[in-house]
């Protein structure tokens, strides 16, 4: 950087060559700051005035570097000669700009200890820096995540409160359909419960409607009463009796051929009933009549 001293000596260099025109030019445009021209006769060549004329170029270089934002501006002293277009001599002069120096300025350090301890500590504050950085726009993904799981959480909880409530519904549905079968087949079975007494009773009360009955004669419904009898009665019924009424053998061996006939007519009567029910049900006849004669066999 030069000094007023070093202005002044140039200035009296390319005074004795006959400058006539001085120019202060900024160097990185090359703009005129300032001009000075001087007389043959001037005061400015003698020593105590260019003193002077060297303090004021380097104000006002520091004056306009002032302005610059930059950490240091260099200018440029042009001597000219008469009306030529080249320049007799110049000079370059370095200010300080409005930009002042730190720690964190790109300048290179020294090669020693604290160059070394600056140089350091740039790159740990650039490295805490970039790490500040990370953190932050990890933070900012991790909180786009969070929001989208949610959102993605939230409409599987809407779909799975749609999917309960329907499987509730199906199942409601089907209790009903289940109770009303249910419903349905007791009403059958109470149905034929009905159907069976009356059967068996009917003969009877048709007997006496017609004129039958204990001291009357011979029942005019013998024979229906007989088969109700004999295709009702149980196999196990028919040995307790055996073994407790204490016929003949004879008596025993028609009651026997008498229960047989009548039952296995009776069987084959209801084996025939079922097969018909079923076929209007649209069951298969063969598993209804595998059904039939599960009950006990006679002996």
């Amino acid at each position: 950087m030069a000094t007023i001293e070093d202005v002044r000596e140039w200035l009296e260099g390319v005074l004795e060559q006959g400058a006539d025109r001085l120019e202060l030019r900024a160097k990185h445009d090359d703009a005129r700051v300032r001009q000075w021209t001087l007389a043959a006769n001037d005061t400015a060549r003698e020593k105590p005035a260019s003193e002077k004329l060297a303090g004021q170029i380097t104000r006002e270089a520091q004056r306009d570097g002032a302005c610059q934002a930059a950490a240091s501006v260099t200018y440029v002293v042009f001597a000219f000669r008469g009306e030529s277009e080249g320049y007799v001599a110049r000079l370059l002069l370095q200010v300080e700009g409005r930009v002042r120096k730190g720690p964190r300025d790109d300048e290179p350090e020294s090669a020693n200890f604290s160059g070394l301890l600056g140089t350091m500590m740039k790159h740990q504050a650039e490295l805490h820096r970039l790490l500040i950085m990370s953190q932050e726009g990890r933070a900012e993904a991790d909180a786009r995540t969070i929001d989208r799981l949610l959102e993605q959480n939230n409409q599987h909880e809407a779909k799975r409160s749609a999917l309960l409530e329907a499987w509730e519904k199906v199942q409601s549905m089907q209790m009903e359909r289940e109770r009303a079968r249910v419903e349905m087949v007791l009403s059958e079975q109470r149905q034929k419960w009905v159907a069976g007494k009356l059967d068996m009773l009917i003969p009877i009360a048709a007997n006496r409607f017609l004129g039958g009955g204990p001291g009357k004669g011979t029942p005019y419904t013998g024979e229906e009463m007989v088969r109700q009898i004999m295709g009702n009665i149980k196999p196990h019924e028919v040995d307790a009796f055996m073994r407790s009424a204490q016929l003949r053998p004879e008596l025993q061996a028609l009651f026997t051929e008498l229960y047989l006939s009548y039952w296995t007519k009776e069987q084959q009567r209801r084996a025939a009933e079922e097969k018909a029910e079923a076929e209007a049900n649209g069951v298969d006849p063969s598993a209804a009549e595998g059904n039939v004669g599960k009950g006990e066999q006679p002996s």
